[in-house]
């Protein structure tokens, strides 16, 4: 840098002599002078430069231009790609409850809000179930937060797979979940409800080294128009159904 800063600023002094000097006069002829030694000074700072950088004998080659561009190009590719796929994740994970995989109360609200829009729009039916789990707290406090971690988890798998691939679970509380069901009626959603609930009456909740654990559920089943025309009114009615179902014994589901 220092070379290029003396060699401009002899270009400069360079060019004040002609402007003030008379042709052939001594002024005339230190003009040259500072000019021929400004021009060496930077065509030196430029060989250095190349030479430096080990690119003398290709700065002037196309081929490597190009390839270093196509180069340039696909690696700002590469960033964009994996700029995307973050912001994807990060999608998912303000989406997702990080301990079942589920959906979490945002994203159910977004998913219910779109369908039942679509709901209006066509005219197809669509239905809620309002689970929860029975008599959870006992299980969290008797064996302790990381065995009902994983009962959530199992209790979750087996939701999904007792639905179909275009329905969802979403975890709206502690132990408390809701499943849309896209073009099921009521009692078609109450039939995917008993399935659930037998289901998982069956099921041993393994948790390692411990006992397994027994876990039912209690659900209300609630269909969009029927039981209500607003977001509000559809789910309350599911919820209602679901408090009576723990108020009649649990372990249960309650359509109507």
């Amino acid at each position: 840098m220092l070379v290029f800063g003396v060699s401009v600023a002899w270009f400069a002094l360079s060019s004040l002599a002609f402007i003030l000097a008379a042709p052939w006069n001594h002024m005339w002829w230190l003009a040259h002078a500072i000019f021929a030694g400004g021009f060496f000074l930077l065509s030196y700072g430029v060989v250095q430069a190349f030479r430096t950088t080990q690119s003398f004998a290709t700065i002037y080659s196309q081929e490597e231009m190009t390839a270093r561009l196509a180069k340039s190009m696909a690696d700002t590719q590469k960033a964009l790609q994996q700029v995307k796929l973050s912001n994807q994740r990060l999608e998912r994970l303000a989406a997702t409850d990080p301990l079942t995989g589920a959906g979490n109360r945002r994203h159910f609200i977004e998913h219910i809000g779109a369908e039942i829009a679509r709901a209006k729009r066509t005219g197809a039916p669509l239905s809620l179930l309002s689970l929860d789990l029975d008599h959870f707290k006992d299980t969290n406090d008797s064996r302790g937060h990381s065995v009902g971690d994983e009962v959530l988890r199992v209790f979750v798998r087996k939701c999904l797979e007792a639905i179909r691939p275009y329905e969802s679970v979403a975890r709206v509380g502690g132990e408390e979940f809701m499943v849309l069901l896209p073009g099921a009626t009521l009692d078609a959603a109450g039939a995917v409800a008993e399935r659930l609930r037998s289901a998982i009456e069956r099921t041993a909740f393994d948790v390692g080294a411990e006992p397994s654990v027994g876990v039912t559920i209690s659900v209300g089943v609630s269909e969009f128009r029927r039981d209500g025309d607003t977001l509000d009114g559809f789910v309350n009615v599911a919820d209602q159904r679901l408090y009576r179902a723990k108020f009649e014994g649990r372990n249960r589901v309650v359509v109507a």
